[in-house]
C-alpha cells in the first residue's frame, strides 16, 4: 500500500512541475518530488532485502 501511495504522488509531483511556472512553487514541488523518489528507493531496497531466496529444485 505504502509504495502505491509514493508511486501516486511522484506521479502529481511531476505534473504538478511540468503545469507550475514560478520559481519558488517549482523548488518546493522539486523537494518534495526528490523526497518522494528516495522514498520509492528505500522501499525497493526494504524488498531486495527482505525478498525471499528462490525456490531450489530439487536434483533427481
Amino acid at each position: 500500500m505504502q509504495r502505491f501511495i509514493v508511486e501516486r504522488n511522484i506521479e502529481r509531483f511531476e505534473r504538478a512541475l511540468r503545469d507550475e511556472s514560478d520559481p519558488i512553487e517549482r523548488t518546493v514541488i522539486a523537494g518534495l518530488l526528490a523526497k518522494a523518489r528516495q522514498e520509492l528507493a528505500e522501499l525497493d531496497q526494504d524488498e531486495a532485502v527482505n525478498r525471499p531466496p528462490p525456490a531450489r529444485r530439487q536434483e533427481k
